[in-house]
């Protein structure tokens, strides 16, 4: 069990179970932010966070909030003389230029771009009071650093720890009738299609693996994920397959509550993304046995060691990530040492007590 003489406040307003994970053993109280509204969480800030202050004389505050959130809590811990470290899960300022700025500009929408640049604002001001920061790969460790200035021995990698959700276990004949899945061989995405990167990654793997949906007719390929860039995808399928035979093998079903069926349905996972932390559709895929075939970017190369725990291919290079699946269609012996070692790999280097000692280690040296 981790141990640390500190008693830890986390304000979260993202996914509450990751977190937990990576506090467990510790002295720590865990505040979740609502997401149904800003009032709704200003409201929790006024109230909760502030009675933890009060009443619980914290030693550090973990921010996994950001923006307007964030800045309103490092505003209270420094009313109350506590130290402040930011939880970085994903390319913060990226989202708010891309999604933000940029995606305002190309709309015409300048109160999205007036918000976006807020979000920036707050952001600097928040992290200018950082005692030190945990990011969930050494990818984010070096986007830290390059856009406050903080040092490297400031910015703790910590990675994403595994939870009840990551190893959710399904059955494969559950799936196939969920979705009339008939064809013998089934490739599986997961991603969030909330993000044009994310979405771009997936028409690189489908532009990719098409010579292969014709050549095999018993082949499948599953792509999970809800998000408003969704319906570009199903557009783009329509427009992209011409052949009526292989796009009723391409199957979208959006969002999937019970998505381990879909993990043990799958006979390779596949992720391309243009922007990423940690990816947890990544993670789950790997504790549940399946060999990967991701992109060499971002968290995927922390998660990935090549021909070990997975594959790891440059989108770039035509052909590069077809070979590699096609050798795992032909190879259930690879198939099954990847999956294997990818699996270990999950319980060894993201149980949770594993990820909250080294949580703890980089508290303690911050403070």
């Amino acid at each position: 069990m981790a141990e640390t003489g500190l008693s830890i406040l986390v304000v979260t307003g993202h996914r509450p179970a990751e977190v937990r994970g990576s506090f467990v053993g510790l002295d720590t109280t865990i505040i979740e932010l609502s997401s149904a509204s800003i009032r709704r969480r200003i409201r929790t800030i006024r109230k909760d966070v502030r009675h933890a202050f009060e009443t619980q004389d914290p030693d550090i505050v973990v921010l996994d909030c950001h923006e307007l959130s964030g800045a309103l809590v490092a505003l209270l811990a420094a009313r109350f003389s506590v130290p402040i470290v930011p939880r970085i899960v994903g390319d913060n300022w990226r989202g708010l230029e891309e999604d933000g700025i940029s995606a305002g500009r190309r709309r015409g929408d300048f109160v999205t771009q007036l918000r976006a640049h807020g979000g920036l604002y707050l952001n600097a001001c928040t992290y200018k009071r950082a005692a030190g920061f945990l990011v969930v790969s050494n990818e984010l460790r070096h986007t830290v650093n390059t856009r406050t200035g903080v040092g490297h021995d400031r910015i703790a990698v910590v990675p994403v720890p595994a939870t009840e959700k990551t190893f959710e276990s399904g059955t494969a004949a559950r799936a196939r009738a969920a979705f009339n899945i008939g064809e013998e061989s089934v490739l599986l995405t997961v991603t969030n299609l909330s993000f044009d990167a994310k979405l771009s990654g997936t028409i690189t793997v489908i532009d990719e693996i098409l010579p292969l949906l014709s050549e095999n007719p018993d082949l499948a390929y599953v792509i999970a994920g809800s998000g408003l860039r969704r319906d570009k995808l199903l557009s783009f399928l329509d427009r992209r397959v011409n052949d009526p035979a292989v796009r009723n093998r391409i199957y979208a079903p959006g969002f999937v509550d019970q998505i381990g069926d879909l993990y043990a349905l799958a006979d390779a996972f596949i992720y391309v993304s243009y922007r990423d932390g940690y990816p947890n559709a990544v993670l789950e895929a790997q504790a549940a046995g399946l060999a990967v075939v991701a992109n060499e970017a971002y968290g995927m190369c922390e998660q990935i060691t090549d021909g070990e725990t997975g594959l790891l291919i440059d989108p770039t290079v035509p052909g590069a990530l077809r070979s590699r699946v096609e050798s795992l269609l032909s190879d259930s012996q690879q198939r099954e040492r990847l999956g294997r070692n990818a699996a270990e790999r999950v319980r060894r280097e993201n149980d949770p007590f594993v990820v909250s000692k080294q949580t703890a280690a980089a508290l303690e040296r911050f403070v």
